[in-house]
């Protein structure tokens, strides 16, 4: 099982949970992990934080090859919040 951080989580929303719990097998791609939790919900994961959620895998690896820099960013950022 995988568990990671929510990047995204906003105590406000019905159903935002802080940390997620998935069963799926990861898609390795780059220095990431790919999760299609559900049918049509992709999660991009580095360093046990979840930093964009996607449509399909094709749209989630895009993501990365077009962001990676700010998805690293993100989630240094969010362990480094969390630390505090």
């Amino acid at each position: 099982m995988a568990r990671y951080h929510n990047y995204f989580h906003n105590p406000k929303n019905k159903g935002s949970e802080p940390v997620i719990n998935t069963e799926a097998e990861p898609v390795e791609y780059k220095d990431f992990f790919i999760y299609q939790r559900f049918k049509g919900c992709f999660d991009i994961v580095h360093k046990d934080v979840c930093v964009g959620v996607f449509a399909g895998l094709d749209g989630a690896k895009t993501a990365i090859e077009d962001n990676e820099r700010i998805y690293i960013k993100r989630a240094y950022n969010f362990l480094k919040d969390k630390r505090k």
